[in-house]
């Protein structure tokens, strides 16, 4: 956050050329960013605000495309409860009411809700495919569940740690997830 001469608090997301160290473009978001995901081309990227909004952005020139509303205002920090496809065809959020919410990112529907918590949504992952979305859930759960990407259907939980699941990670092949937790452990 910085703050303009009114005063005004005003989110921004940096984004910089990692060869050359230089800051290449500066996005206005709606509120603090609580997600972002690059497309897998590199030239489009999509981010969550704690405001309620998803946009997508021409990169590196940080043109907006689009913004859609979402239910998003979760503000906790150590959480990543948002997720994309590597073609930014989907998003997927979590919600204060222990919901995960799946939308379409080419014309801002939702494709399916459902509850997946009983407190939080720490962490979202999709898998390489698009097919299955993995959500962790905190603070009082660890268990992590697994999500039909098509039908908004649970097809599998992950027990074992012992804390919340801060960070969810699928391997390219889709066929393995790495989680850390709060339990001091990394699980595949």
């Amino acid at each position: 956050s910085k703050f303009t001469a009114s005063g005004k608090g005003q989110d921004t997301l940096r984004l910089w050329n990692a060869a050359t160290r230089q800051m290449v473009a500066e996005l206005t978001l709606d509120g603090l960013c609580e997600g972002v995901a690059f497309a897998q081309d590199g030239r489009t990227l999509v981010t969550s605000s704690g405001r309620g909004y998803i946009t997508i952005w021409r990169i590196p020139e940080g043109a907006k495309l689009t913004s859609y509303p979402s239910e998003q205002r979760s503000g906790l920090a150590p959480a990543t409860g948002f997720a994309a496809t590597s073609d930014l065809g989907l998003a997927a959020y979590g919600t204060e009411s222990s919901r995960v919410h799946v939308m379409d990112l080419h014309d801002g529907k939702e494709l399916w809700s459902a509850v997946a918590s009983k407190l939080y949504i720490t962490a979202l992952a999709f898998s390489p495919d698009g097919k299955t979305l993995a959500s962790a859930a905190g603070f009082g759960e660890s268990d992590i569940r697994l999500w039909d990407v098509a039908t908004g259907k649970e097809i599998g939980r992950l027990e074992g740690h012992k804390g919340w699941v801060g960070s969810l990670v699928f391997w390219p092949d889709g066929r393995k997830l790495a989680s850390s937790s709060a339990d001091q452990t990394i699980r595949i």
